[in-house]
């Protein structure tokens, strides 16, 4: 990785810029077929682990392989708090048959994976992370979380629409959205209330 850090031309702001450059060398078919997996059924590609050397959260699967990582970080170092956007690919010298193309890594060039999050503590901190499908350029992932607080109260909303899932295929595609808030009242007391929707559907969840 090589940071190119320069003045943006507002006051007290920094602009970063960091091409990232990833070469893993490692070896193919690491995953004994007897050994059954447990901890690590349902794994997420995304921009916050595209540079870690294994994917899976749990030790039951290596996501091994030679491979390159790409990808290009931007900042923007505010006086009350932060920009960053996260971009990037991976690919594969070889493709790995425990990886399930649905995941964004079946074939030798992944997902392009992205992440932009906007954080100015302590009041607002809002995410977008998000995978798109290098052969026909659909969205395959798509997911928004805001938390904002206004003193003791708080909002929570949360919407994702996801791929059908390698390891119940009975769910299909997701396309959900979550609200929650804590309100205060007076002294200790706060009202709390949630939802949960399914927007594909059409339901309430919770």
């Amino acid at each position: 990785r090589y940071p190119f850090v320069g003045d943006s031309g507002f006051e007290n702001t920094t602009i970063v810029v960091e091409p990232i450059v990833q070469l893993i060398a490692s070896s193919v078919g690491g995953n004994p077929a007897g050994l059954p997996n447990e901890d690590s059924t349902s794994f997420e590609f995304n921009a916050t682990n595209l540079f870690s050397p294994n994917l899976a959260p749990g030790l039951d699967i290596w996501t091994g392989g030679p491979r390159s990582n790409l990808g290009i970080r931007a900042s923007a170092i505010l006086p009350t708090g932060y920009i960053e956007a996260t971009l990037g690919q991976e690919f594969r010298f070889a493709t790995d048959r425990f990886l399930p193309t649905v995941s964004g890594l079946g074939d030798r060039r992944s997902d392009i994976v992205g992440q932009l999050k906007l954080d100015f503590p302590p009041n607002l901190v809002l995410t977008h992370q998000f995978s798109v499908d290098p052969a026909d350029g659909t969205i395959r992932r798509n997911e928004f979380y805001l938390t904002a607080k206004f003193g003791r109260s708080n909002i929570d909303l949360g919407y994702l629409k996801l791929p059908a899932s390698p390891t119940d295929p009975t769910l299909g595609e997701q396309e959900q959205i979550n609200l929650a808030a804590t309100v205060e009242i007076y002294g200790n007391w706060a009202i709390f209330a949630a939802a949960r929707r399914d927007i594909a559907k059409g339901r309430m969840l919770e």
